[in-house]
């Protein structure tokens, strides 16, 4: 069964989160951009039922590699988990969803 997301449910969607992750991309400690991530998702889409935010987890990789850069295989620098998703990201900025 799919899970339906959008405006009207309460998971962030992963471009959402991209979003969220942009407008807070320069920070690189992994506590601040969980602090900075649940704020910022919370500024940009409120309304959404506590808890969304609250969820939030920013945690060191690897967890899985990537094909990233060609055919180089690569961990990302963390992972995001916003249930249902998680994601990682890599060095550059770019997002893999797991």
């Amino acid at each position: 069964m799919d899970l339906i997301r959008n405006s009207q449910t309460p998971h962030l969607e992963l471009e959402e989160l991209r979003q969220a992750y942009e407008a807070i991309a320069k920070t690189k400690d992994l506590e601040s951009i969980e602090g900075r991530l649940r704020g910022k998702a919370q500024e940009m889409f409120p309304g959404r039922d506590p808890v969304v935010y609250e969820n939030i987890a920013v945690s060191k990789g690897p967890g899985r590699a990537f094909k990233h850069g060609g055919d180089e295989y690569k961990n990302p620098a963390f992972i995001i988990n916003a249930h249902p998703l998680m994601i990682g990201v890599m060095d550059d900025g770019t997002f893999y969803q797991f």
